[in-house]
């Protein structure tokens, strides 16, 4: 400031503004935890509710069908409805643990009625047609 002693420039209210952006400076951090945090907390029961498939899994006999419409139950979501395939129902939900799993094959501890097909864990669901 022109013809001001430089003791009066550092009580000026640029002090203010320079305490300001230091303040400024941490506030993203903890702005970016607590967006992180709460994103966290909305994603967390879909999460939840996609890996557990263990009710739609559905017997052989419940999942007749004539057409793909007879299938419109078996999108549920995670899933992919895989529709009417040589008379049964299908769909199937991405498993990592299918990885380097043979088609229609089982890995230890997988869930009864379903098996292992392209990364996927596929199983019947059922049909419209069901009786239950």
């Amino acid at each position: 400031l022109k013809g001001e002693p430089a003791s009066s420039a550092c009580s000026s209210p640029l002090t203010g503004f320079a305490a300001a952006m230091r303040l400024w400076r941490k506030l993203p951090p903890l702005c970016c935890a607590i967006g992180w945090l709460l994103l966290i907390s909305a994603v967390l029961p879909h999460i939840a509710a996609q890996t557990d498939t263990s009710a739609d899994a559905a017997p052989r006999s419940e999942s007749i069908c004539s057409t793909s419409s007879d299938c419109a139950s078996c999108s549920k979501a995670g899933f992919i409805n895989l529709g009417c395939w040589s008379g049964f129902c299908y769909h199937g939900i991405t498993d990592p643990q299918c990885d380097g799993v043979a088609n229609e094959e089982r890995y230890a501890g997988m869930q009864e009625d379903t098996w292992c097909w392209y990364g996927r864990k596929d199983s019947y669901c059922y049909s419209s047609t069901s009786t239950t």
